[in-house]
Order: structure tokens, then C-alpha cells, then sequence
């Protein structure tokens, strides 16, 4: 058991689908204190249903008070957040033909919109502890895939902020980093659609909940202390085909 987390706050965004579950499954297991930002009621009772001991936080997608609210609950209640798993739902994704200023504008307010109003409001708390760890969670669609433009606009810029804050709190003892998720067993629901990604994956098979877990869990560490600015692939292999994995 890592006892690394012990009594840390681990704060977990855009709480709900599978992958963050088994990430504070995780860190629960670990004796962390664990805080789920819930944006839905079944995010909520997922966030329960884990342990009792889960603080849920809600917030409002899209409103930036809301951010501002929720964190401040989270100090207030803890006096201190150590990890941010910075997490935010994909949209189905659209074409060109489908998208507008105004939804491509939606689509960024609810993902990188999201995932900065977090770190902008976690970060100056961190660094009046002298440490942190920001662990941003992307997906491939950052490296461009037909029928998400929309998408691969928001996580493109994802991956320019993990970059770019990593520089800017390095001094401070804040390693930021990002783990990029490939497709998961959880995201199929039939064998015919499982079997055909899996011949495009180079592991020959779909990744599992666990292995974005423990991904997350070594960038979240306090021993890991001197990597800071990186991307991190969980996709069996795939990313390599992409001039854009680093």
C-alpha cells in the first residue's frame, strides 16, 4: 500500500465517468482524503456510493463562480489541496460542417474552460504550502481525429497550458503534468466495436480504468519530484503513430 498519500487531499474534477472513479478508488485505498467536484446527480451518487467518506463538492459546468465556490468549500473544510487530478469530459465531438463560432466557444468554456478555472483557483493555495501536484487528464483526441474538430481544438490547449503552467510553478514546488487516456474497455459497449480498435492498438487490446489509475497516481506522488512538463500516453502503444505524442 502507498503511504505516500496518506492524509493528503486529493481533488478530483469532472468526477462521474469510470476512470476517475478507480482513481479514487485508488487514493482511497491509499488513505488519502479524497474530494469529488460533481457537475451531475449520478456523478454525486457515484461519488457516495465509493465511501462515505468522500467529500462531494458540486459545481455548475460553464459558470466561473461556481469554480470559485467549490474550491473555496474545499478549503475551508480541508485548509489545504495537495493533488489535482484535473478532469474534464469529451463532448461526442463534431465535424466542421456541424460546429459554429458560438458551440466550438461552449466546447472550450466546458473543457479547457474548466480545467483552468480549477488550477487558476487551486494553484495560489499550493503554493502557500510550498508543493503540489496537478495531474491534467486529456485525451488522443488533442492529436487530431476525423469528426473532432471541436475536441481536438479544446485538448490541443490543454496540452499548451500543462506545458506552460509546469513552467511557471516548477520554482514553486508544483510538478504539473498530463496523462492523455486512449481508448478504454469502459468507452465500448459491444464486442464488434471493441474488436475493431483493438486492431488498431499496438498492445492488441483496450486499456483498463486501473491502468489510468495508477498512471495518475505516480504523476500525483510527493516522491516524484523532478518531473514536471510531461505528457504521459495510457493507450497501449497507439500514440506512436502520431508526429504529435510529446
Amino acid at each position: 500500500m502507498n503511504c505516500e498519500f496518506k492524509d493528503k487531499v486529493v481533488v478530483i474534477t469532472g468526477f462521474g465517468d469510470a476512470s476517475s472513479r478507480e482513481m479514487a478508488r485508488h487514493f482511497l485505498a491509499a488513505d488519502a482524503d479524497v474530494v469529488a467536484c460533481c457537475a451531475t446527480e449520478n456523478a454525486q451518487v457515484a461519488a457516495w456510493e465509493l465511501s462515505p467518506t468522500v467529500h462531494v463538492v458540486n459545481y455548475e459546468p460553464g459558470r466561473d463562480e461556481s469554480i470559485v465556490e467549490a474550491v473555496a468549500q474545499i478549503i475551508e473544510r480541508h485548509e489545504k489541496i495537495d493533488v489535482l487530478v484535473n478532469n474534464a469530459v469529451d463532448s461526442v465531438g463534431r465535424t466542421l460542417a456541424e460546429l459554429d463560432k458560438r458551440s466550438l466557444a461552449i466546447a472550450l468554456d466546458l473543457t479547457i474552460g474548466e480545467q483552468f478555472g480549477f488550477v487558476r483557483e487551486v494553484i495560489p493555495h499550493m503554493k502557500r504550502g510550498g508543493t503540489g501536484r496537478v495531474v491534467n487528464i486529456n485525451t488522443m483526441s488533442y492529436l487530431g481525429l476525423p469528426g473532432h474538430l471541436d475536441m481536438a481544438v479544446c485538448r490541443s490547449a490543454l496540452f499548451g497550458m500543462n506545458r506552460s503552467l509546469a513552467l511557471e510553478v516548477a520554482a514553486d514546488g508544483i510538478m504539473v503534468n498530463m496523462v492523455v487516456k486512449g481508448e478504454l474497455e469502459e468507452a465500448f459497449d459491444t464486442e464488434e466495436a471493441r474488436s475493431k480498435v483493438v486492431k488498431t492498438i499496438p498492445a492488441q487490446r483496450l486499456g483498463q480504468v486501473q491502468d489510468m489509475a495508477h498512471a495518475v497516481a505516480f504523476f500525483a506522488a510527493e516522491s516524484t519530484k523532478y518531473v514536471t512538463g510531461q505528457t504521459f500516453f495510457v493507450c497501449g502503444g497507439k500514440s506512436v503513430h502520431f508526429s504529435m505524442s510529446v
